[in-house]
C-alpha cells in the first residue's frame, strides 16, 4: 500500500507538474558543438512522500512539509527544494544540480529524514520515493476491468506488477484503477464503551499476533485474538469489532472513454537504465500476458495528453463514470483507446484532477478542434494540452509567504495575462475548497487526561491504521484497524466527526464535539512551496514562445508587488 502511494504521487502528481511546468531553457551556444550534439541529460529529483491521515492542508505544511524542508535544506547537490500540502499528504522534491552524486543525495536525504521523524506529529509516516529517471517517459498499459471480479484482477496484477518489478532497470510500477484487497477491522464505539476495551490494547493485540512479517491465519483467527483487559472475563476482537476482507476504494480512478471499468499502468525506468533495452523487455512481458488472456493494450508514448477539472461529489468515482459521455460527445469520434485517470481528492470539497490521453497522431488543428468543444462542455475546465502541436506553456510563480495576499497578486496577474493577443488562458493553481477545521479545547483535555495528540491519534484511528497482513498464497493482504464511520467520506462531515470516540485511559471514550470545536471553512486543498517559502503558481497557456517577453513586459508594468514578494517564471 505504502509503494502504491509513493508511484501514485510521483506519476500523476509530481509527474503532470513536470510536464505541465517544464522551464524554458536557453538553446545552446552557436560554437559549442559537443553541447549541441549530445545535451545534457535532465536533473536528477528526489521525491518525498508524507502521510499524515486527518491534518488538513495548514496542519500539514506547518506540522510536516516546513520541518522535513528544513531538515532538508543545505542536501549536498541541492538545487531547488518544492512541495506541496494536501490533507492527509505532502509531497516534496528535491531538484539535484547538474553532476550531482545522486546516490550520495539519495543516502543523505535517508538520513535527515530519519532524524527530522523523530520531531513529527505521532501518526506521521515519511517514504523516499524511487529513483526515477527524470527524463524519461513511462511506458503505459490499459486492462479492460469491467468484467473481472476486482480482487481476481488485483491479484492477477499484483503477479504483474512483480514481474515487472522484477525486470532489470524498472524502477517503480503504478496502477491508477487498482483495488488492492484488505482485511477491514472496524470498532464498534458502542460494543467498545460496554466492554471497556482501549483502544491501544486492541491495537496491541493484533499487532502482536499478525506480526512484522504477516501472519498465516484466517479472519475467524482474527476474530478470536483476545485483548487484554482488567475484567475477569476475556475478550476477544470480533466482541466489539466487524471484520471484513474486500476490495479498498481506489487511490485513484480510471475510465475508457467509452464508459467501461480500467486499470492504468505505468512503468517508469530506473535512473542510469537503457530506457530502449528496458522498454523491448517490458513489451515481450506484457505482450505474454496479453496472450495469456488478460485484457492488456499498451499506450502509445506519443498519445496527446489533456489536463482536466471538474467538481466532484461525494464518490469520485461515480463523478468519472457520470462525466466519460459528456467527453465523448464532446470529443465527438469517441475514440474507443481514450482514456480517463483520476485521484481521489484527499478533500472531500476538492475538484477532481483528470488526465485524458487520446490516441495519437492528433495535429495542431484537431487538438485546437478539441479544445474548442471542451470549452463548450459545461461543468469541465480545461488545465493543458500536453502534445507535439500544442500550444506552449508557461507558469508564473508568486512567491509570498502570506498566503492571501499572494493569492491576490496571482489573480491580478493572470487578469493581465488573460487579456494579451498572444495569451489563450491564464488560471490560477491555488484552489479553495471546504475543509474541517478542528480547533482543539486543550483545557478540556487536560481535564481528562488526554494528551495533546489524542484527536490527531483518533482521527488517523478513524482513517485506518494497518497493524499488519495476512498471507495468502503470494499475496500479502493488509489488515486495517479503524475507528468511526466506515465510509471515508463521512470524515470530511462536521456532523459525523462530532461522534468520533476519543479513547480515554479507563477504557471508555469521549466524543470529539465534547473536546474541540468543529466546522467546515474554505482553505486552499494544496498549499505549494519554492524553497522554502509559499509560492503560488499561474498556469499559462500561449499562442506561441514569442508570446513570452509580452507576459512578461506586462506583469513587469502592471502587477505592483510589496516588498520581498518576487514573481519567477518557468
Amino acid at each position: 500500500m505504502r509503494r502504491q502511494v509513493i508511484a501514485l504521487l510521483l506519476g500523476i502528481g509530481v509527474g503532470a507538474g513536470a510536464l505541465a511546468c517544464t522551464p524554458t531553457k536557453a538553446p545552446p551556444p552557436a560554437d559549442d558543438v559537443a553541447q549541441a550534439s549530445a545535451p545534457a541529460l535532465a536533473p536528477a529529483k528526489i521525491v518525498i512522500v508524507a502521510e499524515a491521515p486527518g491534518f488538513d492542508a495548514h496542519s500539514v505544511e506547518r506540522l510536516v512539509t516546513a520541518p522535513l524542508e528544513e531538515a532538508l535544506a543545505g542536501l549536498p547537490g541541492l538545487d531547488r527544494i518544492e512541495s506541496a500540502s494536501r490533507p492527509d499528504a505532502a509531497t516534496i522534491t528535491l531538484t539535484l544540480t547538474r553532476g550531482a552524486h545522486v546516490e550520495q543525495a539519495r543516502a543523505e536525504a535517508l538520513q535527515r529524514l530519519a532524524g527530522a521523524q523523530r520531531s513529527l506529529p505521532e501518526g506521521i509516516d515519511v517514504a523516499l520515493g524511487p529513483d526515477v529517471a527524470a527524463d524519461a517517459p513511462a511506458l503505459r498499459f490499459v486492462v479492460r476491468a469491467d468484467a473481472i471480479d476486482p480482487i481476481a484482477l488485483h491479484r492477477r496484477l499484483g503477479a504483474l506488477t512483480r514481474a515487472i518489478q522484477a525486470t532489470p532497470g524498472v524502477a517503480t510500477v503504478e496502477l491508477c484503477g487498482d483495488r488492492h484487497e484488505q482485511v477491514e477491522i472496524r470498532v464498534v464505539p458502542d460494543a467498545q464503551r460496554a466492554l471497556g476495551v482501549a483502544t491501544r490494547s486492541l491495537e496491541t493485540a493484533l499487532r502482536e499476533a499478525l506480526g512484522l512479517g504477516g501472519a498465516r491465519a484466517s479472519l475467524e483467527d482474527i476474530g478470536s485474538v483476545v485483548v487484554p483487559t482488567a475484567g475477569p472475563s476475556p475478550i476477544l476482537v470480533r466482541d466489539l469489532a466487524t471484520i471484513a476482507q474486500e476490495a479498498a476504494p481506489p487511490t485513484c480512478e480510471a475510465r475508457a472513454l467509452d464508459g467501461a471499468a480500467i486499470v492504468v499502468g505505468a512503468i517508469w525506468p530506473l535512473r542510469g537504465a537503457q530506457a530502449a533495452e528496458v522498454e523491448g523487455t517490458l513489451r515481450a512481458l506484457l505482450h505474454e500476458e496479453r496472450s495469456a488472456g488478460i485484457p492488456l493494450e499498451l499506450i502509445d508514448a506519443d498519445a496527446p495528453t489533456i489536463l482536466l477539472e471538474v467538481a466532484a461529489d461525494e464518490d469520485p468515482g461515480a463523478s468519472l463514470a457520470a462525466l466519460t459521455p459528456r467527453l465523448a460527445d464532446a470529443l465527438g469520434d469517441r475514440p474507443a483507446s481514450a482514456t480517463l485517470e483520476a485521484p481521489r481528492p484527499r478533500d472531500a470539497g476538492a475538484p477532481l484532477e483528470i488526465t485524458l490521453r487520446l490516441p495519437p497522431g492528433s495535429d495542431a488543428a484537431a487538438l485546437a478542434s478539441v479544445e474548442e468543444r471542451l470549452a463548450r462542455t459545461p461543468g469541465v475546465v480545461l488545465r493543458d494540452i500536453i502534445a507535439p502541436g500544442a500550444p506552449p506553456r508557461l507558469r508564473l510563480r508568486v512567491l509570498d509567504d502570506d498566503l492571501e495576499r499572494g493569492r491576490q497578486i496571482a489573480e491580478r496577474a493572470a487578469s493581465v495575462a488573460a487579456a494579451l493577443p498572444g495569451v489563450r488562458s491564464a488560471r490560477t493553481r491555488a484552489p479553495l475548497a471546504p475543509t474541517l477545521s478542528i480547533k482543539l479545547d486543550r483545557e478540556r483535555l487536560a481535564a481528562l487526561g488526554l494528551p495533546a495528540n489524542a484527536a490527531t491519534r483518533a482521527l488517523t484511528l478513524a482513517h485506518g491504521t494497518p497493524v499488519g497482513a495476512l498471507l495468502d498464497g503470494d499475496e500479502r493482504v493488509e489488515v486495517i484497524l479503524g475507528v468511526g464511520p466506515a465510509d471515508p467520506g463521512k470524515l470530511r462531515r462536521p456532523e459525523a466527526l462530532a461522534s468520533l470516540p476519543i479513547p480515554l485511559a479507563d477504557g471508555g471514550a469521549v466524543d470529539l464535539a465534547a473536546v474541540a470545536e468543529i466546522r467546515l471553512e474554505a482553505t486552499p486543498s494544496e498549499i505549494t512551496r519554492s524553497d522554502l517559502r509559499r509560492a503560488i503558481d499561474v498556469e499559462l497557456r500561449l499562442a506561441d514562445e514569442g508570446a513570452r517577453a509580452a507576459v512578461e513586459r506586462a506583469i513587469a508594468s502592471d502587477v505592483e508587488l510589496p516588498p520581498g514578494v518576487l514573481v519567477v517564471f518557468d
